[in-house]
């Protein structure tokens, strides 16, 4: 049996949508140059949520519970819409 792989050169939007290439080599040879051990590379909202949950972590829950029940709302108001429930 042969397997055919479909997904082969296709792309998603996650990976569309991620970060610029040069951003994140310019991000990276810099820490390298500079020593640094360790780096965060993602979009500002979500740096901003892991640099929240290192350093005030209650802010954090409750902003990422706030926002996790707003989309929980939204999609159940969607479903509701299109009579899946």
């Amino acid at each position: 049996m042969e397997s055919v792989d479909t997904t082969f050169g296709d792309s998603d939007n996650n990976i569309d949508d991620g970060l610029d290439v040069d951003f994140v080599v310019d991000r990276v040879l810099a820490t390298s140059y500079a020593g640094h051990k360790e780096i965060w590379i993602a979009p500002k909202k979500e740096l901003l949520l892991l640099y929240l949950n290192q350093y005030i972590p209650e802010t954090a829950h409750k902003l990422m519970m706030k926002s996790l029940s707003k989309q929980y709302a939204v999609e159940k108001g969607n479903q509701t819409k299109n009579g899946e429930l």
